[in-house]
């Protein structure tokens, strides 16, 4: 399933967005990763700007059916312009625990800093009341395989991505949540994403503004513009 959602960046300072899905949970089909996903586009529109920080806030709980689910199954991705950061990619699977976190899925924010998701219960990562891991963390940014992935899978595709790649704020997101590990017992959801971006104007823009104020300071320094101004303030 397919939804888009949008926001307006705008303002020729720092400015900062919010997109958000809220809908009614989706239901991410057990095992279903590649062939069956969850997928959600934020449209994010306004003025050129460049991404200063990224965030995404998830909750992802076992489905209403069970109330449970497996962390350790979920894969989720966000894409833009042709560059992918892994937010999720099976937490807690290493070589010597192969199915990964046991906590009943997310509800919390994947940054660019922090401690790193995939060892959050080994880094004092607490569950809420439904189970879920929730706290801030820095995305997992394992772009290998679900299935190959543990503690040695190098952490190339974080949220930074974006940034060393220059992509634009502006434009469609593309958010992709999968259960990569069929179990046959859990089934869990997708209860809300949002996408927050905070964003500086690009360096065209900056220089853009800075030649008008400086050319509206040499006007204001020419003495028959001042004594224009004068007469006008006088009347």
């Amino acid at each position: 399933m397919a939804v888009a959602i949008f926001g307006v960046l705008a303002g020729v300072g720092q400015g900062a967005v919010s997109t958000s899905y809220t809908g009614a949970p989706d239901l991410i089909t057990d095992g279903g990763y590649p062939g069956s996903v969850v997928q959600h586009t934020f449209n994010v529109s306004g003025s050129a700007f460049a991404i200063a920080d990224l965030s995404v806030d998830l909750v992802i709980s076992g489905s209403t059916g069970n109330g449970s689910g497996y962390l350790g199954d979920l894969y989720v991705t966000l894409e833009k312009d042709g560059v992918t950061a892994v937010l999720l990619n099976r937490v807690g699977k290493t070589t010597a625990m192969s199915g990964g976190s046991w906590l009943d899925g997310f509800s919390g924010t994947l940054g660019l800093t922090g401690t790193d998701v995939h060892f959050a219960e080994s880094n004092g990562g607490l569950a809420d009341t439904s189970g879920r891991l929730t706290g801030s963390w820095a995305a997992d940014g394992r772009l290998v395989s679900p299935s190959t992935v543990d503690e040695n899978s190098a952490r190339d595709n974080t949220l930074s991505a974006f940034i060393n790649a220059g992509v634009s704020p502006i434009g469609d997101w593309k958010l992709t949540v999968a259960d990569a590990n069929l179990d046959n017992i859990y089934q869990m959801q997708l209860d809300s994403a949002t996408l927050n971006i905070t964003a500086v104007p690009e360096p065209a823009a900056t220089a853009a503004a800075v030649a008008g104020l400086l050319a509206a300071f040499a006007l204001l320094r020419r003495p028959q513009f001042r004594a224009r101004l004068g007469d006008l303030v006088s009347r």
